[in-house]
């Protein structure tokens, strides 16, 4: 057995601060990271509610949207505008569907909107220029009869003047003697002046009402058809 020490040497004590700093630098970040995760967790699990409480109800006479944070509804008469987009959607050149954005505009300025995060998108937007189509339509041929022009949004329309198409920062008229076709494709309302080999257009997503408008110039470019 080895006599009693003379002298004791303990830990350095710079060593020592540096070990206890390093310590609570780990502890902090530790904790750091939980606390990362519960709020990630959190937003996740509110995310997952909302989802869940997310439902749209159509109704003869109109629609409510309801969801975690509340209800909205609107009557179809009440509808003044409706905006649908339909753009498919591909990452590097590979197609991974498409995507859908609903949007109901009343006269007040209130507003319903909503897209993927519904089941079925493509059945309902069906659905929705469905039930929006006729009193939409009514609306539209009632204004273009009493010779007002009709705004739908980039196009324009009216029964003295035709059509004008907003093409940047000015709008191209075109006489309704001068109007070769017009069509929607590819979420894009197209128009076509006679003789010219290109079409003047704008996005879908950006025309209210774009399927009552290909309807009323169906009235009035075909009313035969």
């Amino acid at each position: 057995m080895l006599s009693p020490p003379v002298e004791t040497f303990k830990a350095s004590k710079a060593i020592l601060a540096i070990v206890v700093v390093l310590g609570f630098c780990f502890l902090y970040f530790a904790a750091s990271v939980m606390l990362y995760a519960l709020v990630v967790l959190g937003v996740f699990a509110l995310l997952i509610f909302w989802l869940l409480s997310v439902s749209v109800m159509l109704y003869q006479d109109g629609i409510s949207y309801r969801s975690l944070f509340g209800s909205k509804e609107m009557r179809w008469d009440e509808v003044e505008r409706f905006y649908y987009s339909s753009v498919k959607r591909s990452i590097n050149f590979i197609p991974v569907g498409t995507y859908y954005r609903f949007k109901f505009v009343n006269g007040k300025g209130q507003k319903i909107f909503f897209g993927n995060r519904m089941e079925r998108p493509s059945e309902l937007g069906a659905k929705l220029i469905q039930y929006t189509y006729e009193p939409l339509l009514r609306k539209a041929a009632t204004i273009f009869d009493s010779g007002i022009e009709l705004d739908f949004g980039p196009i324009h329309v009216s029964k003295g003047n035709g059509i004008r198409v907003k093409k940047w920062f000015r709008f191209i008229k075109i006489p309704w003697e001068q109007l070769a076709d017009y069509q929607i494709q590819k979420g894009t309302f197209y128009v076509w002046r006679l003789g010219k080999k290109y079409s003047t257009g704008s996005a879908l997503s950006e025309v209210p009402n774009a399927f009552v408008l290909l309807g009323l110039l169906d009235v009035i470019c075909k009313p035969n058809a």
